[in-house]
């Protein structure tokens, strides 16, 4: 470095540069314009697919770090759910080694899996998924309504005004005495309508069963 520093004019060379096409280097040569569309088409396949698995890892680990919120007896296992995770990150794995990490020799995931001896995709979502448990709500004061009619205790009245024992988060139990009047009408209720109540309560109500009408 001293040398040319010292005396450039001695020992400077002259170079030509020519601007010629690579094609003409010895090694392999640059990807054409086929090339380069079909690793695009690979690229942006694998892409797509890569949400949607990222969609269903994030889904199967909701479910199984909240194992305990979910009711599991029609389902899958949480040991299933684990073996559909551990599927999950492999088909993410056969993505990136496929296309993701090499673009320039971009081969879809399914015959990168072939290559190497597996197979592309190896997860299957569960068909069925766990419901959720059903939590027991906080108990609210609850003024009893006046129910006349039996209906008026399944359904309410048709004009709204007087709400149903489910709606009110109440149990009722019936009991259906023999008598006169019109079968359905309110006899008595235990407490008394206008008394108020935790919902949650059981609500004793006795009804009017007439066999002749």
């Amino acid at each position: 470095m001293s040398a040319m520093h010292d005396d450039p004019t001695a020992n400077a060379r002259p170079y030509q540069w020519l601007l010629s096409p690579l094609s003409i280097v010895e090694g392999p040569l640059p990807p054409n314009s086929a090339d380069l569309e079909h690793a695009q088409d690979i690229l942006r396949t694998c892409a797509t697919a890569r949400l949607t698995l990222l969609d269903q890892l994030n889904q199967l680990c909701w479910y199984r770090d909240h194992a305990t919120h979910y009711d599991w007896s029609k389902s899958a296992s949480p040991t299933d759910f684990a073996r559909f995770i551990a599927d999950v990150q492999t088909d993410l794995d056969t993505i990136a080694s496929g296309a993701i990490d090499h673009p320039a020799q971009a081969v879809m995931p399914s015959d990168w899996a072939q290559g190497h001896g597996g197979t592309f995709p190896t997860s299957v979502p569960p068909s069925i998924f766990p419901e959720e448990l059903k939590s027991n709500p906080v108990p609210v004061p609850v003024v009893l309504p006046h129910w006349t009619f039996g209906e008026d205790i399944e359904i309410g009245s048709g004009d709204g005004t007087i709400p149903s024992a489910s709606s009110l988060g109440l149990n009722v139990s019936l009991d259906w005495v023999v008598g006169t009047g019109i079968t359905g009408t309110v006899i008595s209720m235990t407490p008394k309508p206008g008394d108020t109540v935790m919902s949650g309560s059981t609500v004793f109500i006795s009804l009017v069963n007439n066999p002749d009408n």
